[in-house]
């Protein structure tokens, strides 16, 4: 597992997904004055959009599964796709609404344009996966480790205060002992809600809504933090990796608000149309936390961002308390409002 993180890391910054979509979309606008759809094909025949969009029509969609399954350009009425391929190996398409090529002669360079690309793209999907496997081995390793060694020896400590309790006679030892219990029960509490973060994915059918209501669901019942939960999915089709970075902000920017917010209430709003989303973490709390040394989340949650192409703000919530957005670039979903529509976690 050591040896796939020094891999990874390793590996040149160029060979990131959303860099190396980037350039295939800059590159046929470039040459075509089109803005062109990116798609790739997943597990079970799955296409996921990688470039911003609104999801792909059926006759797109279509369309871009026959270029990729024959390896060829594709022309329907005026939807043509180009075919991401490497050699005779085709996993994914650009689609082109409303555009037909007016010579094979510019066809042929937009293929050979994406021929040239498709290599490092592929080669960027295939890191992200490696990243993938990778980070949630270790992040289970890191979550049995806590659960089977630091949680059960700090909880044999709160045996010993016990004993340390029934055995003493001075009123001052057995104040000191049932406070350092509080402690240590809350330190336990703390510990197994790390696990829970550490433990949670995203479900075999991608359903960022289902894992989100889940975890606050989990996550109630080992907290007094009341959470409110407003979910609108239009059509959503986010893509694994989407998913997964989404899940891991919301799961921190929640976590941030358990452990220092000092607040009562807290929202998470989702909601996502096509490939476009918005995420808010809103509480009632002290105010925006600020990065301290050996603290590493903020920092983390800008990565993740940055990662899927997003755009992260952390600002002051009008009634006092902060709020963190993650929102898709030029996405068109809703902010939403505390309506009728929230679902409560916890009353």
């Amino acid at each position: 597992m050591g040896q796939l993180h020094d891999l990874v890391r390793d590996l040149p910054g160029e060979l990131d997904v959303t860099r190396q979509v980037g350039a295939i979309r800059e590159a046929v606008h470039r040459a075509l004055q089109v803005e062109p759809t990116v798609v790739v094909q997943g597990k079970g025949r799955r296409f996921e959009t990688l470039s911003t969009r609104e999801r792909l029509s059926a006759s797109e969609e279509e369309v871009a599964r026959l270029c990729t399954f024959y390896g060829q350009r594709v022309q329907r009425d005026d939807i043509t796709a180009f075919p991401l391929r490497v050699g005779q190996h085709a996993f994914g398409a650009i689609v082109l609404g409303h555009w037909t090529p007016p010579s094979k002669q510019l066809a042929d360079a937009v293929q050979q344009l994406l021929d040239e690309h498709a290599v490092a793209l592929e080669t960027a999907l295939l890191v992200e996966d490696i990243r993938a496997i990778a980070t949630n081995e270790e992040r289970n390793r890191l979550a049995r480790d806590i659960h089977d060694g630091v949680a059960q020896r700090i909880a044999a400590l709160g045996y010993l205060v016990d004993d340390v309790s029934e055995l003493t006679e001075r009123p001052e030892t057995t104040a000191a002992a049932e406070a350092l219990r509080d402690e240590i029960t809350e330190l336990v509490r703390e510990l197994r809600l790390s696990v829970l973060d550490l433990r949670h994915e995203v479900d075999g059918s991608d359903d960022l809504s289902g894992a989100l209501s889940e975890y606050v669901r989990q996550l109630s019942a080992h907290s007094d933090l009341r959470v409110h939960l407003m979910l609108d999915e239009q059509s959503a089709q986010l893509s694994r990796r989407v998913t997964t970075e989404v899940l891991r902000v919301a799961q921190e920017a929640i976590g941030n608000v358990h452990k220092h917010a000092h607040a009562v209430n807290v929202w998470v709003r989702f909601s996502a149309s096509g490939s476009n989303f918005r995420l808010a973490v809103e509480d009632d709390g002290v105010g925006a936390p600020t990065p301290r040394p050996g603290h590493y989340g903020l920092h983390t949650m800008r990565e993740r961002a940055a990662r899927i192409g997003a755009t992260l703000d952390i600002t002051p919530r009008h009634d006092g308390g902060t709020v963190v957005s993650l929102q898709s670039p030029q996405s068109t979903c809703p902010e939403g409002t505390h309506d009728a529509h929230q679902r409560l976690a916890r009353r």
